[in-house]
């Protein structure tokens, strides 16, 4: 596995401050991707709603800029896969949750290493914003507002037993260089297999070109 630089750090427990949410009922509402991520998790848990997570970190910044010595590739990133990226309401921004695992010929490697990036198309430069290894994933990016953004995805829990996963939204709010983690309640290894399957649907649907080295 390739050495990353990672800005997690790794969840102790399933639970944290309650004292804030990562989304609004509203922001449910307003956005259809949002909606459909949290049903994903439905039937193990209960439908999903912003008091069902927990802040578990927060940082000041939102990442690091990359330079043309990246070992994750973007200095080369391929001209044709920019219109995929999850872009802003005012496309000021992209991010990439996994479109750097792509070949040229539109088949998703399957990486066991997972990490997400942001361009900022200004200046045509990406932030490394997360990166794990086994540990955890990213299933998508939904944009809130022209400057707020989720990343929604999941980590395994540490509490006992072993095996279960917890549901993650990742919020990072560009004005304001900050970025919280909050993790929902976790479910069993039986289910991991079903949303993982559910996942591969959503995502090919939104990239109808997408192909799957067989296994995963």
């Amino acid at each position: 596995m390739k050495a990353l630089v990672v800005f997690l750090v790794l969840l102790v427990g399933c639970a944290g401050a309650p004292d804030e949410v990562p989304f609004s009922k509203a922001d449910v509402g307003a956005h259809a991707e949002l909606d459909e991520w949290l049903k994903l998790w439905t039937p193990p848990l209960d439908p999903l709603t912003a008091s069902s997570f927990r802040l578990i970190r927060e940082s000041d910044s939102i990442g690091e800029m990359l330079d043309d010595s990246s070992p994750y590739g973007y200095a080369g990133f391929p001209k044709w896969l920019y219109k995929w990226l999850q872009y802003s309401p005012d496309s000021a921004w992209g991010v990439d949750i996994w479109l750097w695992s792509v070949d040229s010929s539109g088949v998703f490697q399957g990486e066991v290493d997972s990490h997400a990036t942001l361009l900022d198309r200004a200046r045509g430069r990406f932030y490394y914003l997360l990166g794990c290894g086994t540990p955890c994933g990213f299933h998508t990016a939904i944009w809130i507002s022209d400057s707020s953004f989720l990343v929604a995805g999941w980590e395994e829990c540490q509490e006992d037993p072993p095996g279960r996963i917890v549901p993650t939204l990742t919020r990072f709010d560009v004005q304001e260089k900050r970025k919280r983690t909050f993790a929902g309640p976790p479910i069993g290894q039986e289910y991991i297999g079903p949303l993982e399957t559910a996942v591969r649907e959503r995502w090919r649907s939104w990239y109808p070109w997408l192909r799957f080295m067989e296994p995963i």
